[in-house]
């Protein structure tokens, strides 16, 4: 029997919380699904704790260990060892509700149908252990758009949970940086830019907080926590390019967002030692540079107070190509 959804939850040292998905996809019904673990070289035994369920596991759980090369890489790797014809994403902090499975189904047989009309994915809500709801701008039930026009014309914020058909997840391909850089799990999605249906309907907790700490770790200002900044920064000038590149289209819907994205992508630039002709060809649409020209004298004039309270980075840093970001 062929596989209906492909669950996939890239891991790294979470064993202490992995249950949560586990234990929510016990309670599920007879739904026909997989659950794919991508243990991007764990230490803490997670391998171990997963053979161990595999034995008695009332739906199929596959294993796969992998080196340490990060959160992107490991979810490209699990793409390739999916089945199932839908797939979704979760992560190894988080659970689905209890009517999760029944929800995908009802909906997947709302909206995708043969042909051309259909959408490439469905965004469902999330919720956090409190009952609190993670995503906000909803006034229907559903809204069918492409992915960017929720964020910028729509005004959807917050976290969803996206079922995807398996040909629109196969043409997503998340971009890999060696391990602690991260690039935006945004990002393939947002250069896509398919159409989605984003439904008004919770299926997924996404914990704020797991049994020792605080899961989504405040961002520390200043040098306490040197290795937290850089880490930070890196992945905020990733996150500028990439808008700068792949979302200038939307400038009329959000005009200071995107002049905020500029005047930060220079600022940051410059705290990476890149020089401003350097990265001037990091930005390809013309809109973006012409936007990137008109905001360089505020970066300019903000970026001496940014590194006096920071500093520079210790050696210039910048992503690979500007083919790629």
């Amino acid at each position: 029997m062929s596989i209906f959804l492909s669950v996939i939850t890239p891991t790294y040292n979470r064993r202490h919380t992995l249950h949560r998905v586990k234990d929510s996809l016990e309670r599920q019904g007879a739904a026909n699904f997989e659950w794919i673990v991508v243990d991007d070289g764990s230490t803490d035994g997670t391998g171990e704790l997963i053979e161990s369920w595999q034995k008695d596991s009332g739906f199929p759980i596959r294993y796969w260990p992998m080196p340490r090369k990060g959160r992107n890489a490991a979810v490209n790797f699990a793409k390739k060892q999916a089945s199932g014809r839908y797939i979704v994403q979760i992560d190894s902090d988080d659970a689905f509700s209890d009517d999760a499975m029944d929800v995908i189904s009802e909906e997947i047989g709302k909206y995708f149908v043969a042909g051309d009309s259909s959408p490439a994915a469905i965004a469902f809500l999330y919720e956090d252990e409190a009952g609190n709801l993670l995503c906000t701008g909803f006034s229907r039930d559903a809204i069918r758009c492409r992915y960017l026009d929720a964020y910028f014309i729509h005004r959807l914020r917050g976290e969803f949970l996206c079922v995807l058909k398996r040909e629109a997840y196969d043409s997503v391909n998340y971009i890999e940086l060696p391990p602690p850089d991260h690039a935006p799990v945004t990002a393939p999605h947002a250069r896509a830019n398919q159409e989605y249906v984003f439904v008004n309907k919770v299926i997924g907790c996404a914990y704020r907080h797991d049994s020792e700490q605080r899961i989504v770790k405040s961002f520390i200002r200043g040098r306490a926590d040197g290795k937290a900044f850089l880490k930070r920064a890196k992945y905020r000038y990733i996150w500028c390019l990439e808008a700068l590149n792949y979302r200038i289209g939307y400038f009329r819907y959000h005009r200071r967002f995107f002049w905020k994205i500029a005047i930060r992508s220079i600022r940051l630039g410059l705290y990476f030692r890149i020089p401003l002709s350097q990265q001037y060809r990091k930005i390809m649409p013309a809109r973006a540079r012409l936007l990137w020209w008109l905001a360089l004298p505020l970066g300019l004039a903000i970026s001496p107070f940014y590194l006096a309270r920071h500093g520079r980075a210790d050696r210039k840093w910048e992503p690979e190509s500007a083919a790629h970001y």
